[in-house]
């Protein structure tokens, strides 16, 4: 992927991120041949990869964010489906709350453990109150 990207840099964006470099370290003009060329050099190709990279990662949220919201436009719902209630709950709940049976018992039947149980019965309250 970085390998296209590069592929795909003009002259121009490199000339643009030497300028740039150069402005932000304070540089004027410089004498290349008195200078360590190599390690500006290399400074500027980290540089222009970190920029590539970063306007890569915007693109791809941009992307992302667009098809999120033509989902969400054509009314899919997005992430994990609800999970429903095993049938025969409503049954057991009532003899839940009536007290015939308890919590334990419960989960037993439905063969859940006792947390999911107690999970489920949260949720059947907060749906039907």
């Amino acid at each position: 992927m970085l390998y296209n990207q590069l592929e795909n840099v003009t002259e121009e964006q490199v000339r643009e991120s030497v300028k740039k470099y150069f402005r932000e370290n304070g540089i004027g003009n410089i004498d290349l041949a008195a200078a360590d060329s190599e390690d500006i050099i290399t400074s500027i190709v980290c540089d222009v990869i970190t920029e590539l990279a970063a306007e890569g990662k915007e693109n791809f949220k941009k992307i992302q964010r667009q098809g999120i919201e033509a989902a969400r436009a054509k009314g899919k719902t997005l992430g994990r489906p609800k999970k429903q209630l095993p049938p025969g709950f409503e049954k057991i709940y009532k003899a839940y709350q009536a007290g015939n049976i308890t919590a334990r018992e419960c989960a037993k039947v439905l063969e859940v453990p006792l947390s999911t149980f107690s999970y489920m019965v949260k949720k059947y309250r907060s749906e039907n109150t």
